[in-house]
């Protein structure tokens, strides 16, 4: 059991906020990690009526982010934290999706 806890890495980036906004067609999320993070941590992946926002090695501080109407759920995994953003209907994200990475996190 000792052996197995050792072999967790150890997750030091804090996912302190997510926010998302649909301008015309083009989806964009905006998460704020507790310090900068290069853009290869973030996986996103279109999934039905979500975008899903896997982000290595993190984890959340919140289990729901509130942006706008509907909210934002983090799912904590063992090496990454998963972010469940709600399409609005209608709204199809082209892929592949970009990841920019800012001061104070990553835009998607």
């Amino acid at each position: 059991m000792l052996t197995q806890l050792a072999l967790l890495p150890l997750l030091a980036v804090t996912v302190t906020g997510v926010t998302s906004e649909t301008n015309d067609s083009d989806v964009v999320v905006e998460v704020a990690t507790s310090e900068p993070v290069p853009a290869r941590v973030a996986r996103p992946m279109v999934g039905p009526h979500l975008l899903y926002v896997f982000v290595d090695g993190a984890t959340p501080a919140e289990a729901v982010f509130k942006s706008g109407a509907r909210p934002i759920v983090a799912r904590t995994r063992s090496r990454y934290t998963k972010l469940e953003v709600p399409l609005d209907p209608g709204v199809r994200c082209r892929e592949p999706a970009t990841v920019e990475t800012l001061p104070s996190g990553l835009r998607v």
